[in-house]
């Protein structure tokens, strides 16, 4: 019997091992399927990931896309991300973020992607609002108001607007940073329903 590492690094290279190993700490469930030809996926709840998506966002990036830093602010917080934009780790980075936020008991995110470079699809941004929708909302005892600050083709308001029309409604893109912040910090939150 082949001991576990020489497995793995014959269904995956040794780079994406490493990720994976990491991502199951995350609360993933790796799946192997050994029909014709071994495949590996990575599981969340209500999403799969497949090894090239992984690849994708482990090795086929330069500059992967990674959490910069967390900061408390008065009563909100700011995460900074920066790198390669892809949906397996803006998943995975944006669950941490969740997962500080409720820890310290803030409704109030400010995501900071003015330095995340790359692009999504339609279909991935779509996923990926429909999940945090699903996924940011547990914790919270209201629902809770996140900021995100970029600009195209990285960030466009497309997953932010996914997310709202599933329940999300306090989700908020912006091109600059200080529109964000005043939005975060004196708006309601409620929606502008006087040009409907």
């Amino acid at each position: 019997m082949a001991e576990s590492s020489d497995l793995d690094q014959r269904i995956v290279p040794a780079p994406e091992v490493q990720s994976l190993a990491q991502m199951t700490k995350r609360g993933a469930v790796i799946h192997l399927s050994a029909r014709s030809r071994p495949k590996i996926f990575l599981q969340y709840p209500g999403r799969f990931f497949s090894v090239q998506e992984i690849r994708q966002c482990t090795c086929g990036a330069a500059n992967p896309m990674e959490l910069k830093k967390i900061e408390l602010q008065e009563d909100y917080l700011i995460a900074t991300l920066a790198g390669q934009l892809s949906i397996s780790e803006a998943f995975l980075l944006l669950t941490k973020i969740r997962d500080a936020a409720t820890e310290k008991g803030l409704d109030k995110v400010l995501v900071d992607c003015s330095s995340v470079r790359g692009e999504l699809s339609s279909l991935e941004r779509y996923e990926l609002g429909k999940i945090l929708a699903e996924h940011w909302i547990k914790g919270w005892p209201g629902l809770p108001k996140v900021a995100f600050v970029g600009t195209p083709p990285a960030i466009d308001g497309f997953g932010a607007l996914v997310a709202s029309n599933r329940g999300f409604f306090l989700a908020e893109t912006f091109s600059e940073l200080p529109k964000a912040l005043d939005w975060l910090k004196f708006s309601s939150g409620t929606p502008d329903l006087t040009n409907v």
